[in-house]
């Protein structure tokens, strides 16, 4: 893993800043919703985007690919974006449970 732990609070800004910029979220979020590790449809960044932004968003390490609904055909994106390096690092770490206090806790 290429994230070193005094890195971990600039990569969760660095991706908090990224989703409201990129995704025009208004009002902008001041904190990232918690979400479950390795879940293209519920990972933090896909929370935020689902529960802001029109149509349903999965997250993958190296893009983020919006549909109409959730009764999607895999491969037939509306909009592929590219994931920056530094937003792909924040998303390894989260998947990799570096951000506890992101973590989605079962009931």
């Amino acid at each position: 893993m290429a994230v070193e732990p005094g890195n971990l609070d600039k990569l969760e800004q660095l991706a908090l800043e990224w989703v409201n910029q990129s995704f025009d979220i208004s009002p902008p979020l001041l904190e990232l919703p918690q979400g479950e590790p390795e879940q293209l449809n519920r990972c933090t960044i896909a929370k935020a985007l689902n529960e802001n932004c029109e149509g349903y968003w999965e997250v993958h390490c190296k893009a983020i690919d919006g549909y109409k609904d959730d009764q999607h055909v895999e491969g037939d994106a509306l909009a592929s974006i590219p994931v920056p390096h530094e937003i792909q690092l924040f998303i390894e770490a989260f998947d990799n449970g570096y951000y506890p206090e992101l973590i989605e806790q079962g009931e």
